[in-house]
C-alpha cells in the first residue's frame, strides 16, 4: 500500500461498536468501525465536537474513498459526511437527544465568492459548495464573502440546499483594533480577451482584495497578453469588517470543525491571529501562494516571513500538512485527531514507512495485532 493510492471503504453496516458513557446514557464517544482494503479501522468520534471535522480528518489522514449510494466519487468531505453521519446515528442510537448532537458550526468558509466556483476547464473548485449542495439538514455553516455582486450570486447559487446555512456579507480582517469598521475592497473586473499563462481566459473577478497594489500584482503575474503598461480595471467598494472575536461573539463557533479561508493574501495574518488557544477546528485550509506577497510561494523560503510563522504556529498546536495543491492551497489536519489503527503484522505490503510517515505520522499511528 501507498500513501498515493485511493482506498475504497465501505462501512461495516453490522459492525461492533462501543462508547464512554456519560450519567444518562447518552455517551461522550463512540467507536466506529469500517474496512479499507482489508485493513480495520477503528475511529473514535467525541460528541462534544463536530462530527464532521473529526471525520474530515481522518478522510484526509487516509484517503477514505467511499462507494456511496449511485456515486462512485464520494472522497474528501462527501466520504466525511458519510462517517460523521454514521457517528451521529451511532450516538442517537445510545440515546442522545438531537441537541446533544448538534451544535454550529461544522464549516466556517471565509471567502466563499460565488460557492459554484469553477476553473477554466469547468469544474468545480470549491470542495465546501460541492458538500453542501449534497449535505444533511442536520449539517451547519457559515459562509463570508466581501464582495456585494459575488455575495449575492452565492446566495443565489446555495438556495435550496438542505443544511443550516448562514451568510455574512463581511470582510475578516486580523483584528479591529487594527482596522475601520469599514474599509475599501476592491476586485478586478473582466477581462475577457486576456489569457494567463497556459492559454486559458480566467474570471477575474475571483480576485479581491484589500490592497490594490496585490491586485494589480497579481493580474500582471497571471496574464501574459495584457497590453504593455496596462493594470487592471478596479471596482472599489465599502465593506463592513468583522475579526474573530466579533464572529465568535454573533455566531459561537466552538464546536467547529473545518476552517476554510481564501482571502487574496491576508490568509497567513488571519490564521496567526486565530484563537486556537482556546479551540482548534479539526481540518484548516488556507490559500499559501500569495501569504507575502502575489506568488510568494515561488520564491526562495528564506523570504516567507507570514507563511514560515504560520507553519511554525500550526504546528505548535498540533496540526500535520495533509495536502498541498500546485494551485497554491494548504490543507492541516489536527493531528490528535488521528486514531489508534489496527494493523496486522506483519502487514501484508512492502515497506510500512511509505505509510506510517506520509500523511499520517508517529506517534499518531500505532502498530497493533487484529486482523480482519
Amino acid at each position: 500500500m501507498h500513501t498515493s493510492m485511493h482506498m475504497r471503504a465501505a462501512l461495516v453496516a453490522a459492525a461492533a461498536w462501543s462508547c464512554v458513557c456519560s450519567v444518562g446514557g447518552c455517551p461522550e464517544s463512540v467507536v466506529v468501525e469500517i474496512v479499507n482494503d482489508g485493513i480495520d479501522y477503528d475511529f473514535t468520534f467525541q460528541r462534544s465536537e463536530s462530527f464532521l471535522g473529526q471525520a474530515y480528518a481522518l478522510a484526509l489522514c487516509h484517503r477514505i474513498f467511499f462507494d456511496h449510494a449511485a456515486r462512485s466519487d464520494c472522497d474528501g468531505m462527501c466520504a466525511a459526511q458519510v462517517l460523521a453521519d454514521d457517528a451521529r446515528r451511532r450516538f442517537l442510537e445510545r440515546g442522545c437527544g438531537p441537541r446533544e448532537v448538534g451544535g454550529r458550526f461544522d464549516v466556517l468558509q471565509i471567502g466563499a465568492h460565488v460557492g459554484d466556483t469553477r476553473d477554466a476547464a469547468g469544474r468545480l473548485i470549491d470542495p465546501v459548495f460541492k458538500w453542501l449542495k449534497a449535505a444533511p439538514a442536520h449539517a451547519s455553516v457559515l459562509l463570508v464573502e466581501p464582495i456585494r455582486t459575488s455575495f449575492e450570486q452565492l446566495v443565489a447559487n446555495v438556495k435550496g440546499a438542505r443544511p443550516d446555512v448562514s451568510y455574512l456579507h463581511a470582510a475578516a480582517v486580523p483584528s479591529l483594533a487594527d482596522e475601520k469598521e469599514e474599509v475599501a475592497i476592491y476586485n478586478a473586473q473582466p477581462l475577457y480577451d486576456a489569457k494567463d499563462k497556459q492559454g486559458r481566459v480566467a474570471d477575474l473577478s475571483q480576485i479581491a482584495s484589500l490592497d490594490a497594489g496585490h491586485i494589480t500584482n497579481h493580474v500582471n503575474g497571471t496574464f501574459l497578453d495584457l497590453p504593455k503598461g496596462a493594470s487592471p480595471r478596479l471596482q472599489r467598494q465599502r465593506v463592513a469588517t468583522v475579526d474573530w472575536s466579533l464572529l465568535r461573539s454573533l455566531y459561537g463557533f466552538e464546536r467547529l470543525g473545518y476552517l476554510a479561508l481564501d482571502v487574496e493574501a491576508l490568509d497567513c495574518r488571519l490564521l496567526l491571529a486565530f484563537p486556537f488557544q482556546s479551540f482548534r477546528p479539526h481540518v484548516v485550509s488556507f490559500e499559501h501562494a500569495h501569504c507575502d506577497g502575489p506568488f510568494s510561494r515561488d520564491e526562495d523560503p528564506s523570504t516567507w516571513i507570514y507563511l514560515n510563522r504560520t507553519r511554525t504556529l500550526l504546528a505548535a498546536y498540533g496540526y500535520e500538512l495533509a495536502d498541498k495543491t500546485e494551485a497554491g492551497d494548504a490543507t492541516y489536519v489536527r493531528a490528535d485527531a488521528f486514531p489508534v489503527i489496527d494493523f496486522p503484522d506483519p502487514p501484508p505490503w512492502g515497506n510500512v514507512s511509505i505509510y506510517r510517515n506520509g500523511q499520517c505520522k508517529r506517534p499518531w499511528l500505532k502498530w497493533g495485532k487484529r486482523w480482519g
